[in-house]
């Protein structure tokens, strides 16, 4: 084969994984539905949820927005999870809470969360600097993940 033959098919090919790779990227709404599920997360935030339980079917993600102030130099942050009931998928992340990003905007930290195995998983979230890693954070916020 001619180098002539194999350019354009190359061209195409990469035309066609540059195409797929940006398909994703058309959305600036860190809220949007779950790809990895059909149906919605159940989105709760820390006033609605602290101290209470949310319950998910086997496969059913959640995800958990907490008021942020980066400012600060808080941070919201996981205790590890102890049980096999439900998963964290590492996909923390602070956006504004709605819309495009603005200086002073009020921003949010999303955890995500997807149920496994039937059962009770306790959560914990805490809001505190990242150097102060033994002194008990400036808020924290307990939950229960229940999954039928």
């Amino acid at each position: 084969m001619s180098p002539r033959v194999l350019r354009p098919a190359g061209s195409v090919l990469a035309l066609a994984a540059a195409a797929f790779a940006l398909a994703g990227c058309g959305s600036t709404d860190h809220r949007a539905g779950d790809w990895m599920n059909l149906n919605d997360p159940t989105r709760i935030a820390d006033a609605k949820i602290d101290g209470g339980r949310v319950e998910l079917r086997q496969g059913q993600a959640l995800v958990v927005y907490l008021d942020t102030n980066v400012e600060t130099g808080l941070r919201w942050d996981l205790k590890p999870l102890t049980g096999k009931v439900a998963v964290a998928v590492p996909l923390a992340d602070v956006a504004p809470r709605a819309g495009v990003p603005t200086s002073g905007a009020a921003l949010e930290t999303a955890f995500h969360f997807r149920g496994i195995a039937p059962g009770t998983q306790p959560v914990e979230l805490e809001y505190r600097r990242a150097f102060e890693s033994s002194a008990p954070g400036t808020k924290t916020v307990r939950f229960d993940i229940v999954v039928r």
